[in-house]
Order: C-alpha cells, then structure tokens, then sequence
C-alpha cells in the first residue's frame, strides 16, 4: 500500500461514518428532545405555584401607606419648625445695639440694672 493513499482513504472513510451518524441518530435525537419537552412541561404543570397569600400583602401594603403618612406628617411638622426658627433668626436683633440704646435712653442713671450687671453701689 502506497502512503499517499492512505490520507484520501481516511477522508473518505470519515466522511462516510459521519453521514451515516447524521442520517440514524437525527430522527432519535429529534424525538428524544421531544420527549424531554413534553416531560419538562409535565414537571411544571404537576408542580403547584406557591399559594398567594393576598390578604397578607394587602396588610403590609397597608402598613407601609400608615408609615408613609406618618413620616410625611412629621416632615412637613419639621419643615414648618425650621421655616420659623429660620425666619425667626433673620428678625432677631442685635443684642449689643439693644443695650446701647437702653443705657441710652436711661443716661447711664437709670433705676434698674441692666442685664449683666451686679447691684450698683451708688
């Protein structure tokens, strides 16, 4: 046997088994993945979905709404309170110029101590 002929040979013999191969086992292969879809849908018709469970998710969605109002009810309570502490640090005068003008209009021989002031000995 001449070793040039070898290689056509093995070529042609491949060729050969591979064909048939095809030709037998692609009808079984075929039904086979038929049969595996029609026991995969039998499995998941067989298996019950889990029971919903209505009147629980319908009091926690309930629970949550009771939450989320209260939070907003106390935002917008805290909204209010920095709103007029705010407005009420932009009115607030200057304390220094308040009691300048109070020793002031007193002469400085005013009854009454001013704040900060101990007992005057006079």
């Amino acid at each position: 046997m001449n070793p040039s002929d070898f290689a056509p040979m093995v070529v042609s013999v491949s060729l050969f088994l591979i064909t048939g191969g095809v030709l037998i086992l692609r009808p079984i292969t075929k039904r086979l993945g038929v049969y595996l879809e029609v026991l995969a849908e039998e499995r998941r018709r067989a298996v019950p979905p889990p029971a919903r469970d209505d009147e629980r998710l319908v009091a926690a969605l309930e629970a949550l709404d009771r939450r989320l109002a209260r939070l907003e009810e106390r935002q917008e309570f805290t909204d209010a309170l920095l709103a007029h502490r705010q407005a009420a640090t932009l009115q607030k005068p200057d304390v220094g110029r308040v009691i300048g003008d109070a020793e002031g209009r007193l002469g400085r021989s005013g009854n009454a101590p001013l704040v900060g002031e101990g007992p005057r000995n006079g």
